[in-house]
């Protein structure tokens, strides 16, 4: 948090590059200016109320003025004086908030504390770029299903995906503050996706699996030998990298909580077991994270790339090896209803409920079979 005396000229020249940065006025206490990477500014004060330390939005600069933030900010502070909280019961005042003030609120108070750093930035960049121009000045309340339609039908000339998005942040605003009663509608309820976006189909190439393989060989981070064993377990990326000693027993490994939100559990064939090896037994997790605050590796992009570009290989992603092991554990004749039982895919019917882990000896045989046919394909001569 850097501390400064604000003007405008010195309003105007802030940027981060990531992320939100908060700027005091080194002339008022508890005033100063949040900064996002999407350029967004907005003025705040911050005040203590018995023990509890609160911040207190005054609005986005320049709609509003340096000045009337500073007026708004000793206001803010007369009536904490006088021993009032002035978030108090804001209810009604909310609900002629504009969509600019909703999305403030929901970035402070939902989004910051749960997602991730790479997921809030991209919500900060869509709200900055592609909500707040045409929705900003608009009261939320307001707001209908035809204003949403319009804006999707713009935002789609950029892509079905980025389309996609964007409504998927608009309901989550409108579901948070509906939730909390600061609008009485939700107007992106019944609008539809606005783009269809084709899933990757991208299946490896023996050449290109060994190819990874060696390159994975020559990278010394934790991250290959995470990537190898998405290889050979068919398992997600995300659930590989946080694997923890404590759920492998002898060679199967248990996911306490996979995607389909029950446990699942996955046999881990001599192949994988000499992964292991290779791993400090002596740490909570098999791949944990060097630096920052995650306690595992999280998704690793730059060293995805490196990797490909060792080995030549263009357009791959982590989860495509486990699209490949699937396609090709079917190709050679397992069973496609056991390659869903190793995916761990959700299945729905009654029967499953209840014999969770009869397909073990067949899941143990499958990956035995797959581990075997990796190691002979990354040992394959060129």
């Amino acid at each position: 948090m850097a501390t400064m005396t604000l003007n405008d000229r010195v309003i105007r020249s802030l940027s981060v590059d990531s992320g939100v940065q908060d700027f005091r006025d080194r002339s008022f206490r508890g005033f100063g200016v949040r900064v996002t990477a999407g350029g967004t500014k907005s003025f705040f004060v911050i005040y203590t109320l018995g023990e509890k330390r609160r911040r207190f939005h005054l609005g986005r600069y320049p709609t509003v003025s340096l000045g009337t933030a500073r007026k708004r900010a000793r206001a803010v502070l007369v009536q904490v004086e006088q021993g009032e909280d002035p978030q108090g019961d804001r209810k009604a005042e909310r609900r002629g908030e504009t969509f600019d003030d909703l999305c403030k609120l929901f970035l402070d108070h939902y989004a910051r504390p749960r997602h991730s750093k790479k997921w809030l930035a991209e919500e900060e960049r869509i709200i900055s770029k592609s909500l707040l121009p045409t929705l900003g000045t608009r009261k939320a309340a307001k707001i209908k299903k035809r204003d949403i339609v319009l804006l999707l039908d713009a935002v789609a000339q950029q892509g079905p995906a980025i389309a996609n998005r964007t409504r998927a942040i608009l309901s989550s605003i409108f579901s948070w503050a509906l939730a909390r009663d600061l609008v009485e509608h939700n107007p992106v309820a019944g609008v539809p996706k606005p783009g269809k976006e084709r899933p990757r189909e991208r299946v490896l190439t023996e050449e290109e699996i060994r190819s990874i393989w060696h390159a994975c060989e020559a990278e010394r981070s934790l991250v290959a030998p995470s990537i190898q064993l998405v290889l050979l377990t068919a398992q997600r990326g995300g659930e590989v990298r946080a694997m923890r000693w404590a759920d492998i027993d002898g060679q199967w490994w248990t996911i306490p909580r996979a995607k389909s939100g029950r446990s699942h559990r996955v046999f881990l064939s001599a192949q994988s077991m000499k992964l292991l090896e290779g791993l400090d037994p002596e740490t909570e997790y098999l791949f944990p994270a060097s630096r920052g605050k995650a306690k595992h590796l999280v998704t690793p992009y730059p060293t995805v790339r490196k990797i490909g570009k060792a080995a030549g290989v263009a357009d791959w992603s982590i989860h495509d090896l486990r699209r490949t092991a699937a396609t090709m554990m079917t190709s050679n004749g397992v069973s496609p209803f056991v390659v869903e039982r190793i995916l761990g895919h959700t299945d729905n019917r009654i029967t499953a409920v209840y014999d969770r882990s009869s397909y073990d000896q067949d899941k143990k045989e499958a990956l035995m079979r797959w581990g075997e046919l990796v190691e002979t394909i990354v040992q394959k001569e060129e």
